[in-house]
């Protein structure tokens, strides 16, 4: 409701999980959902360009006030519509939750569709963690229902402004109590206060899982932020990748190129990575047609294979 929608308006969601869309189609959530709710889902797993033309045309029909979807499928679906010169029909506001969502698949999805973008954060076991209101800033936390903490490698707090892994207590599950349970994401706690003026605590931001953080040879650990940033702005020519990490010093880039990308920009590439992971890390570039997503329909950018809290 913070980004103006109230209950039973329109909504579509444009999700991955089996499991939630298997579940909204059986035949009493299915009337809950519509007559209720008044919530349509589209599958996030299924993105081909036909099925895109479909979820277009539901969302013109349907007329949502409020979307909430994966930001990389989103993103995906936003530049679709931009490339082919496609219209839709413009919801009110738009929240993207699941995944880290970076400025460049904000800038594009708002440009799209013509209205705000707010991230929320979560998780399955505790449900929603922190959101943004309308200043679009750092995500308020959910205060009055959840603790957040942010941790360093010997488990003492953070102060704010630094990075450490995510901890939250749950106040509302009386049957199964999660206290200080360890979720997997890292984020950074703020001191702040946002000029909403709802007074809740604050959390900076959350740079993603744990074991999406490539740990250098020299190291310097980094996130997916890093490499959005590289391989979407330092370099031309990569429309999608994915960055795993088998070993400690053996990098693999998976690439799915356009004809801007040549031998100058791999060698670009390479040496900005040797330059921030260290010169003996081995960096094997692979170029693709296609990157699988997950089971859950999620689009994993970095894979680590290796603990970051390796010493």
């Amino acid at each position: 409701m913070w980004t103006g929608w109230n209950f039973g308006e329109r909504q579509i969601t444009l999700w991955g999980s089996h499991y939630d869309i298997s579940k909204a189609q059986k035949f009493f959530n299915k009337i809950k959902s519509q007559c209720f709710q008044r919530n349509s889902y589209l599958s996030a797993y299924d993105m081909t360009e036909s099925d895109m033309v479909k979820y277009r045309e539901k969302i013109n029909e349907y007329k949502p006030r409020l979307i909430t979807a994966y930001p990389t499928a989103l993103f995906i679906f936003a530049d679709f519509l931009e490339r082919k010169g496609l219209s839709v029909y413009q919801p009110k506001e738009i929240i993207c939750t699941a995944e880290t969502l970076y400025e460049y698949q904000r800038e594009k999805i708002e440009s799209i569709f013509g209205c705000k973008v707010y991230n929320r954060y979560g998780c399955r076991e505790v449900s929603n963690i922190a959101h943004q209101c309308e200043k679009q800033k750092s995500l308020h936390i959910n205060a009055e229902h959840i603790i957040v903490e942010v941790i360093d490698d010997n488990g003492n707090p953070c102060k704010p402004g630094e990075l450490g892994e995510i901890v939250v207590t749950d106040l509302d599950n009386y049957v199964f109590p999660f206290i200080r349970y360890k979720i997997g994401d890292i984020g950074i706690l703020s001191d702040k206060e946002c000029s909403c003026g709802r007074g809740l605590p604050l959390l900076e931001k959350v740079e993603g899982r744990i074991f999406d953080i490539i740990v250098g040879t020299n190291g310097e650990k980094l996130t997916g932020v890093f490499f959005s940033f590289l391989l979407r702005v330092f370099v031309s020519g990569i429309k999608q990748f994915q960055v795993i990490q088998e070993s400690r010093d053996t990098l693999v880039l998976k690439l799915i190129v356009d004809k801007n990308f040549n031998n100058e920009t791999k060698e670009k590439l390479i040496n900005k990575i040797h330059e921030k992971c260290g010169m003996d890390m081995n960096i094997f570039i692979q170029l693709v047609d296609n990157i699988p997503l997950t089971k859950s329909g999620k689009r994993k950018f970095v894979v680590s294979k290796v603990s970051p809290f390796i010493k």
